[in-house]
């Protein structure tokens, strides 16, 4: 996953301007184009966590975030759990 995609890139090479393209994404998949980017992200990040031993700043990396800090609070938000937490207990769910 990019870290650099912004929506202006995929609204272009979608042939819309970016107000245009949320509405018609939000629209088509009942969901914002920035939450479903997130959703994407935190899925990805949940398989790192269960299926690697990556570090925080790998994991972090790997699905897009620029920032450690923002990718601990937006899985926060997402999952209700911090990475740390969430790999705890999904490894002891696979053991």
């Amino acid at each position: 996953m990019r870290a650099d995609l912004t929506l202006g890139e995929v609204a272009q090479r979608s042939g819309y301007n970016e107000k245009y393209f949320c509405t018609l994404f939000k629209k088509r998949f009942d969901v914002s184009y920035s939450d479903y980017l997130t959703g994407l992200r935190i899925a990805a990040a949940r398989e790192l966590l269960e299926k690697t031993n990556m570090r925080m700043y790998e994991v972090c990396d790997a699905v897009g975030y620029n920032s450690v800090e923002h990718f601990l609070r937006t899985f926060k938000r997402a999952t209700g759990q911090t990475p740390l937490q969430y790999r705890k207990e999904n490894v002891k769910k696979h053991q």
